[in-house]
């Protein structure tokens, strides 16, 4: 309808005002509800308005929602006091809770020695906490995105009331106080007891549905437009998705004289900026609890991965571990890794058995080893957020752990070994463009290398003491590189 309406009427009933313009006046004006007065008397004031802003003016004084169908020459006019309003929030409805450990797992497994065939002993498997990216799952931000939601159209929340003091309470009796006028008063009473014979004049309500996604509303539609603005943006904003491109790469250096990557000969013709966090003397241990201490996002532009890997290689020699490529929810956490499994021994026991009844008899001893299992290497959870300027916020968390030696357990005249974790972790945020790099540096690990060459002659201390032996220092530096790209719903 292409009409412009220009009224001025301060009092005119509802069905009056929606049949003025006329494109409307032949229309069907049909009450959805009970709650509906067409009879109402309402203001109305629009200069050379369309029909859409001058419904919307009509909605937002009656607080009815008016929906309007064209169906050929005939045009229909549905008015209602109430109304419900659904939402997929699919996306908000399973919400990890991530948790970060520092150390190992081991998982229990039986292994039986024994001099007697058929003997097996009992154990119970131990769980160590350790290097772990977990996630755990509730209802409780579900039940909170619920709860949000009944605040916002005008429902209290409180858990620990009683429901049915609340309701002996309520009276349609207003009180007068001192000073109150009653002529006030008297319509007060007379509002509610309209409300009270007005059988939609009920509780909005607001539930949830978490296997689907879904949350349904009742209410005003007053209440439901103001909690549309909300719910809508929130699943508009929950269905967007980020696209991870990710690199490992390990770069091994053998100078005796520099650790790990001299970030700043890499990049010196590069003219690009780089910025530190902490101190690099830090990360300079991996025994010792050493930290990260690199951080940056540096706009290369068309720069691509080959070419960073080129300058890498001005410090040693590169290698790409993983290209790890994933599409992530915005706001969602995705979880990279790349680990060995190592068993070892982790328990032992020995069990005195007896052969017959005598006291005399002869005895045997069965040994009952644990083995446990750790996994060592790298884990990543990432977490990209889209911001309102275009730039995507993105929380690292890397934990890299790695076999430094063993220490040897001696037990009845056996000698066992049980490997020394050592570990290294972050925790960083950055904010970056959408196809811009992320570079995660400094995870320095270093390994003392021998190279020994002795003569082929039958005499190993010989053989030994004529040949050459030479050490080297290597070390070895992980760079982990991310670029996220939106790349819409």
């Amino acid at each position: 309808m292409d009409e412009r309406v220009t009224i001025n009427n301060p009092k005119i009933s509802v069905i009056d005002a929606l049949t003025s313009p006329s494109s409307l006046s032949r229309a069907n004006v049909i009450a959805r509800d009970a709650g509906v007065n067409l009879a109402m008397k309402i203001g109305v004031k629009t200069q050379n308005a369309k029909i859409e802003d001058y419904i919307s003016q009509v909605e937002g004084t009656t607080d009815y929602f008016i929906e309007l169908q064209e169906t050929g020459s005939d045009v229909t006019l549905y008015v209602s006091s109430v109304m419900t309003k659904s939402w997929d929030l699919a996306a908000l409805s399973d919400m990890p809770t991530v948790e970060t450990k520092s150390g190992f797992s081991a998982t229990g497994q039986p292994s039986n020695n024994s001099g007697n065939a058929g003997q097996m002993a009992d154990f119970t498997s131990n769980e160590a906490s350790g290097t772990q990216l977990t996630t755990t799952r509730s209802d409780e931000s579900w039940q909170s995105l619920i709860d949000d939601a009944k605040r916002i159209i005008g429902l209290e929340i409180n858990e620990n009331s009683d429901s049915s003091n609340s309701q002996n309470e309520k009276t349609l009796i207003p009180e007068l106080g001192e000073g109150d006028d009653p002529i006030a008063m008297l319509n007060e009473l007379g509002n509610r007891l309209d409300d009270e014979m007005n059988p939609y004049f009920i509780e909005p309500w607001v539930v949830g549905n978490k296997r689907i996604g879904k949350i349904t509303a009742f209410g005003k539609p007053s209440q439901i437009h103001r909690l549309d603005e909300y719910l809508s943006r929130l699943s508009t904003q929950s269905q967007r998705q980020i696209y991870m491109e990710g690199a490992i790469l390990d770069v091994k250096t053998t100078n005796g004289h520099g650790y790990g990557i001299d970030w700043s000969a890499v990049y010196a013709n590069d003219d690009k900026t780089l910025s530190l966090s902490g101190s690099a003397s830090q990360a300079l241990s991996i025994v010792d609890g050493g930290t990260w201490s690199f951080a940056a996002s540096i706009p290369f532009g068309d720069v691509t991965l080959n070419s960073v890997i080129n300058s890498l290689r001005e410090q040693g020699s590169v290698s790409v571990q993983s290209q790890p490529r994933l599409t992530i929810t915005n706001g969602y956490t995705a979880y990279l890794g790349s680990t060995q499994e190592f068993s070892f021994v982790s328990n032992v026991e020995f069990l005195p058995l007896s052969t017959g009844n005598s006291s005399n008899a002869a005895s045997d001893t069965a040994i009952t080893t644990q083995l446990s299992r750790v996994n060592v290497g790298i884990k990543i959870a990432v977490t990209p957020k889209l911001l309102d300027n275009g730039k995507i916020l993105v929380n690292i968390v890397p934990f890299l752990s790695t076999i430094a030696g063993t220490t040897p357990i001696k037990s009845a005249g056996e000698i066992y070994e049980t490997p020394n974790i050592a570990l290294q972790e972050m925790a960083t945020q950055v904010i970056t463009e959408s196809g811009s790099p992320i570079y995660l540096g400094g995870l320095v690990v270093n390994r003392m290398l021998q190279n020994a060459k002795n003569l082929p002659i039958k005499n190993k201390a010989l053989s030994k003491a004529l040949g050459s032996a030479s050490f080297e220092e290597e070390n070895t530096e992980l760079v982990i590189v991310v670029t996220p790209r939106e790349v819409g719903a």
